[in-house]
């Protein structure tokens, strides 16, 4: 399996802690985690990134600025979260969804099948 840099963002600190457990388990590199759109950037203009994880609600309000950034620089993303689909703005449409809590197998598949797709 391919080790891919993963911006995590995600504002709840344990959660945030398990997804870097689970990426590191799974041979991936953590980058983050930020826990807001702002640190989020921070770590675009700084850190090379080949996908992101992101919680939909971060705080008051969304990621929906961040993935407006991801789709525009075309670097794939997955939504984890407790609102279905149909709940979630236009933007995120281009993205996977896993619920949360996330599975640590679903997470890993997802991310290879997403990165795998690209370089198809």
């Amino acid at each position: 399996m391919t080790s891919y840099r993963v911006l995590i963002v995600e504002d709840e600190w344990l959660i945030a802690r398990d997804y870097v457990s689970i990426l590191g388990a799974a041979g991936h590199v953590p980058v983050g985690p930020a826990a807001s759109v702002t640190a989020a950037e921070a770590l675009l203009d700084n850190e090379q990134v080949d996908i992101a994880l992101l919680d939909y609600k971060l705080g008051t309000g969304t990621s929906a600025t961040l993935v407006q950034r991801l789709n525009q620089a075309g670097i794939p993303f997955i939504v984890s979260t407790g609102h279905a689909r149909a709940d979630l703005p236009e933007e995120f449409s281009s993205g996977a969804l896993v619920a949360k809590p996330v599975d640590p197998r679903n997470l890993a598949a997802t991310i290879e099948r997403l990165l795998q797709a690209r370089h198809t």
